[in-house]
């Protein structure tokens, strides 16, 4: 199979389009209380079909997203006129390897690991040094992802499957960790989607790369940035975890509040 979930961006958006209003409400707590100045410029690399954007945007907020998919960028710039939205949202083509922007933004945020496309430390270093160059300093870049598992095998019996529609066209998405190489750092994982469109089926199935993360791992990339620093992790409880909690894959996605320094 050659077709890949991002080219299609009209099932993407369906399959992705759970309610992220407790997100949404975690990170204006870490807006409100670790950037001392008003939050109304953000940034969201990596921003698929602009679920983000849409929802902050309605919140009052101007925000900028970017990703690397002509398609999904296409498909998200129709999304936001379709809205009524854009004095609020410009959604650009970049990549998080590269992106850099002449508009200084207060915050920015990487939702549901997107960062884990990228997968060297060098590349991982560069994009935190361009978004923190970014954001005004003592803005945050809050990251949200989650790290290796300790127990491997209850890690490959973890997928998740859900199921969405919209407009008579029905998505039973399954997404799993195939396995881990902790050598390299990585993480395969499979995504896969069966699509019923008003009476047309269609499956898609491809495996994704990412960035195996360690929370160590993590803190050192932050470290040698040298442009950030790590103030904050939450869990999706909205709940503080301390600094020098053991971060393990069994504690789900976790946001990580970076602040530039």
């Amino acid at each position: 199979m050659t077709d890949k979930l991002y080219d299609y961006p009209k099932y993407y958006d369906i399959a992705f389009s759970w309610n992220i209003t407790q997100e949404i409400m975690i990170y204006k707590k870490i807006f409100r209380d670790f950037v001392d100045f008003p939050v109304k410029k953000i940034l969201e690399p990596a921003c698929g079909s602009g679920r983000f954007l849409v929802k902050f945007a309605r919140e009052g907020y101007e925000i900028v997203g970017y990703d690397n998919n002509r398609k999904m960028v296409d498909y998200t710039k129709r999304k936001v006129t379709e809205a009524g939205l854009n004095d609020k949202i410009k959604v650009v083509k970049s990549d998080m390897k590269t992106a850099d922007f002449d508009i200084i933004f207060d915050a920015a945020i990487n939702p549901i690991n997107s960062i884990g496309y990228l997968h060297s430390d060098e590349e991982i270093v560069a994009h935190f040094c361009n978004t923190a160059s970014d954001i005004r300093k003592g803005g945050v870049y809050v990251l949200h992802l989650s790290c290796a598992w300790e127990d491997t095998t209850a890690e490959a019996e973890d997928a998740e499957t859900w199921s969405a529609e919209r407009n008579g066209i029905k998505i039973n998405t399954t997404w799993k960790i195939l396995y881990d190489d902790k050598e390299q750092n990585l993480s395969v994982q499979q995504g896969a989607m069966n699509i019923d469109d008003n009476g047309k089926k269609l499956k898609l199935e491809e495996t994704h790369v990412l960035r195996l993360w360690t929370y160590e791992d993590l803190k050192r990339l932050v470290k040698k940035s040298g442009k950030l620093s790590l103030k904050a992790i939450y869990n999706e409880d909205r709940q503080r975890l301390p600094l020098d909690t053991e971060i393990i894959g069994e504690m789900g996605n976790l946001f990580y509040v970076l602040k530039v320094i």
